[in-house]
């Protein structure tokens, strides 16, 4: 028996495999690098816990959501802040409250291999590690480890949408209570081959002799409207707006390196599944351009009267105009990202020639 029909079918949550009484599912990365659930019968005692949980399979947590979100645009008043923040630090001002009110935060980080990981932050110092966008898929397994323990405590959780409704689903079937949870989702473009993203760090750091200490996906020296990367390196060297800066950017881009589970994706929609939606408000020019100065604006999307009563007490560290549903939409609250073309081709070629050689085929890379 498979947990999953198709690979379109499985986002690689890891609900499933946390929620087994028996602990007979193990997540196995496949030729992409991609994690999928792995039965083993022998144990498997038909609970039906695996098809519960799963969010592909229909069982999506809508419970308190309000029906139509209230809509804002927003610019954190700290300027050094909003630099530091992919858009425009939402996310730094809904975790400030947490932290102030002796709260935890669950976020996606680089940790010190260059994978992205799920980490726990109760400093201001480790929360800022979760800041900027990493285009990767994370490994979440750290909220099904930790964040039940701190059920007590304020508790902020962010990640993709189809991650904040599998665990929503997972702490609904253990009965676990959710009044200190605060769920925060993003408008997800889709999450990237975590093995071509170790790939892309092994190639920049061989081309640089030196090992990767930090990389930022999209960094606003050059204004928000641009998508740059910045990488440096720990022997001080650094590359920006460069030829082999761009790289990733393109691969991503390109639609070759998602996982089949973004062209398939159950969360396109204005209807989210957590206390507050964040995002670039991609668009802001036509329906504010005032309000855009090109260092970036945050969508936020508040979907609870949960989130709502948090954001009273947030609003005075943002400047902020009331938007809708209309004027902020973008094409993944309508629809999946299209699957290219050649993706097949992509990864055959990949799997025969390497890293290197679907750079320069697939995105122009030159030497």
């Amino acid at each position: 028996m498979k947990v999953y029909k198709e690979k379109k079918d499985c986002c690689g949550c890891l609900a499933c495999k946390n929620i087994c009484p028996q602990k007979c599912i193990e997540m196995k990365q496949d030729e992409e690098g991609f994690l999928y659930p792995v039965l083993d019968e022998s144990n498997c005692i038909k609970c039906g816990l695996c098809f519960d949980v799963c969010v592909y399979k229909g069982n999506i947590n809508y419970d308190n959501i309000l029906e139509t979100p209230v809509v804002y645009g927003a610019k954190h008043i700290n300027e050094q802040i909003r630099m530091s923040s992919t858009s425009g630090g939402a996310f730094t001002a809904i975790s400030d409250y947490v932290l102030k009110n002796n709260g935890v935060i669950f976020g996606v980080c680089l940790d010190e291999n260059m994978k992205v990981v799920h980490k726990c932050a109760k400093t201001k110092e480790e929360r800022d590690k979760f800041k900027g966008s990493k285009y990767v898929q994370s490994d979440i397994n750290e909220v099904y480890d930790s964040a039940l323990n701190n059920v007590d405590r304020l508790t902020l959780i962010t990640g993709t949408p189809c991650q904040m409704a599998a665990v929503k689903n997972y702490m609904k079937i253990k009965n676990f209570n959710t009044d200190n949870i605060v769920f925060c989702d993003i408008v997800c473009h889709g999450v990237n081959s975590p093995l071509i993203w170790q790939e892309h760090v092994k190639f920049i750091e061989k081309k640089h002799d030196s090992k990767l200490v930090k990389y930022k996906f999209r960094d606003k020296e050059l204004g928000w409207h641009r998508h740059e990367e910045r990488m440096m390196f720990e022997n001080g060297d650094m590359e920006f707006d460069s030829n082999l800066s761009k790289q990733y950017k393109r691969l991503f881009y390109s639609h070759n390196i998602l996982r089949p589970s973004c062209h398939n994706c159950k969360f396109t929609s204005l209807k989210r599944v957590s206390d507050f939606t964040i995002a670039d408000f991609w668009g802001i020019e036509k329906v504010n351009s005032v309000f855009d100065d090109n260092k970036g604006v945050s969508l936020i999307f508040l979907n609870t009267n949960k989130a709502k009563n948090i954001f009273k007490n947030i609003e005075k560290d943002l400047v902020l105009f009331e938007s809708n549903t209309l004027d902020c939409i973008q094409p993944q609250l309508k629809q999946s990202s299209s699957i290219s073309l050649v993706k097949p081709e992509f990864w055959s070629d990949f799997k025969v020639y390497g890293y290197e050689f679907v750079l320069k085929k697939y995105c122009g890379y030159v030497k």
